[in-house]
């Protein structure tokens, strides 16, 4: 009977354990107001150089295939050039803004992609955040592990992990 209990509280604490959160934020209003004929800007991803030309392209691909509004991507804008071989956070959001207007466009989506491989776990992640760059305000942000999805290699979890946060994005339009 104990070892029943215990085997029970031991899988209920690994499976929290295993279990990565997931943030989803949008403010309902401000998603509403997106024009169907916005430009959509979609800054270089940041992270892990190996990964983040991939998770670029494949976000945009993703997000084209699920809105009809028109997709601008971005080159990378880090201020520090090591800073996306330390894993370096997103490049500041004036200066995203910034390119975002120069290509004229209305939504500005940053992103950010991480993942690594624990005791033969894999994992990746993805964050995104949305913006109107007419006003400067956060339309939505969201977070997201790779999921129940099966992957190989630390990339399949990072593409993985993309893709939930486009499903998300293309939620906002």
């Amino acid at each position: 009977m104990i070892n029943t209990r215990v085997w029970f509280f031991s899988m209920v604490l690994l499976l929290q354990a295993c279990s990565s959160s997931s943030v989803v934020n949008v403010d309902p209003a401000a998603s509403q107001s997106i024009a169907p004929d916005s430009v959509v800007y979609v800054a270089r991803f940041e992270g892990p150089p190996e990964y983040v030309d991939a998770a670029t392209d494949f976000f945009v691909a993703e997000l084209e295939g699920r809105i009809a509004n028109s997709v601008v991507a971005g080159t990378a804008r880090s201020q520090e050039p090591m800073d996306g071989y330390n894993g370096g956070s997103i490049a500041p959001e004036p200066l995203l803004m910034q390119d975002a207007k120069a290509n004229g466009a209305d939504i500005l989506i940053m992103g950010k992609v991480a993942g690594h491989s624990t005791t033969g776990r894999l994992y990746g992640f993805s964050t995104v955040h949305v913006f109107d760059v007419g006003s400067g305000k956060q339309i939505a942000n969201f977070h997201r592990s790779k999921g129940n999805a099966a992957a190989f290699n630390v990339h399949q979890a990072i593409m993985a992990a993309v893709e939930r946060t486009a499903e998300d994005t293309a939620s906002v339009f």
